[in-house]
């Protein structure tokens, strides 16, 4: 099994063998799916498609008719 210590900061170093096999570099973006007692731990791909749709969660404050006619323009 693999282990890591957690600082204060809630930050950990990644072992380099996790590192390898999601081929992991300097800025890649992670996911964290949690199931129970357990989290899964993705590389995200720029393209992934549900990359994407958390990011338009997090815009859906621009998803009306109204603000299209407002910030249409910008």
């Amino acid at each position: 099994m693999l282990q890591s210590s957690l600082t204060q900061k809630g930050q950990t170093t990644i072992p380099v063998q996790v590192r390898q096999v999601l081929k992991l570099d300097a800025g890649d973006r992670l996911s964290y799916e949690i199931h129970d007692q357990e989290v899964i731990i993705k590389k995200i791909d720029p393209l992934d498609i549900f990359y994407h749709q958390s990011l338009g969660q997090s815009l859906g404050e621009w998803l009306s008719k109204g603000d299209d006619d407002a910030y249409g323009d910008l």
